[in-house]
């Protein structure tokens, strides 16, 4: 018997059929299986049941869904030994892609990670995650696990507004929003230290940092980002025309960064951000900060082999 807990992103499609899936491909392997299903629904709920579930023990965590549903998952596993399996059914998929997780046939894939389960030891690998803390006059120091990258500036406002585009096909919700936010964006006045180095003012369009190379949904902005070479990635863009917004996303999707000079990427262990009033905050998808009157503070670290990734048998 395993006991698996599954996580469900009400976004990535049918809650019903995501759960006749796990269930009819254990039954086809003839598994013995308890599955602990948390009502997506209401996201904060869903949460704690899933947390009391791992207290309580399980083999081992699944994810159907995209990068939003791993959010949650990650804050649930990272510095435990309990695998976790990915199953791709978002629109993202950002680290589905990192970790070189077949996007194109997620029943495969999930017949491959329960195949896995049934051995006593399964294969895992270890994989790096960014803790971002966010700090505001106040209130208390908010800490959240990061599977894949944490977004702020133009590209956080092109998710935020993405979020909303409910009537939108979900496939094009990044692009429209895009179109939208341009108009009326302008640059951000940021103070950063990287490393503990003396702290900058700049003047920027987005400050991204990543563990793995994509953003919004296969958007290479660090193509030389590892999600396990315990560093991250931190890339900067400068305030340029709008012109150049719109230029920028397919721009990286070419891989043509060299034409892109207001980019700048480095690595790093650690990173400090002052974040003005307006600008939200999001990590894998989720807002992690509103954008609000007064602003936040936010320090993201690297942490190595944080949480351990479960690797599907080939069929």
């Amino acid at each position: 018997m395993r006991r698996i807990l599954v996580l469900l992103n009400p976004a990535a499609g049918n809650r019903r059929s995501a759960v006749a899936a796990v269930r009819g491909v254990a039954a086809h392997r003839s598994m013995r299986v308890e599955l602990v299903v948390p009502d997506a629904s209401d996201r904060a709920r869903q949460l704690d049941e899933a947390r009391a579930a791992v207290d309580e023990g399980v083999d081992a965590v699944l994810v159907h869904g995209g990068d939003g549903a791993l959010s949650g998952a990650i804050n649930l596993v990272a510095g435990r030994p309990v695998p976790l399996g990915i199953v791709p059914a978002g629109t993202g998929n950002d680290f589905a892609r990192a970790a070189g997780i077949d996007r194109s046939r997620p029943r495969a894939v999930l017949d491959g990670l329960l195949a896995a389960l049934e051995d006593d030891s399964p294969e895992v690998v270890e994989a790096d995650a960014l803790v971002a803390t966010v700090r505001r006059p106040g209130h208390e120091d908010r800490q959240h696990w990061v599977a894949n990258s944490v977004n702020i500036g133009f590209d956080a406002k092109v998710n935020q507004r993405a979020n909303g585009l409910r009537t939108t096909p979900r496939s094009l919700r990044y692009l429209v929003a895009l179109a939208q936010e341009v108009p009326q964006f302008e640059g951000i006045a940021f103070g950063h230290s990287v490393d503990g180095s003396a702290r900058q003012e700049q003047r920027l369009a987005l400050i991204c940092v990543q563990n793995g190379p994509f953003i919004g949904g296969g958007i290479a902005l660090a193509p030389h980002a590892r999600i396990d070479d315990g560093r991250m990635s931190v890339s900067f863009v400068e305030a340029i025309a709008k012109p150049g917004l719109v230029a920028l996303f397919p721009l990286l999707m070419l891989r043509r960064h060299k034409w892109l000079k207001p980019l700048s990427t480095r690595e790093a262990e650690s990173i400090s951000i002052d974040v003005p009033a307006g600008v939200p905050v999001f990590a894998d998808g989720d807002e992690l900060a509103a954008a609000t009157d007064s602003g936040c503070s936010v320090e993201i670290e690297v942490r190595p082999r944080a949480f351990r990734l479960l690797q599907a048998q080939s069929s």
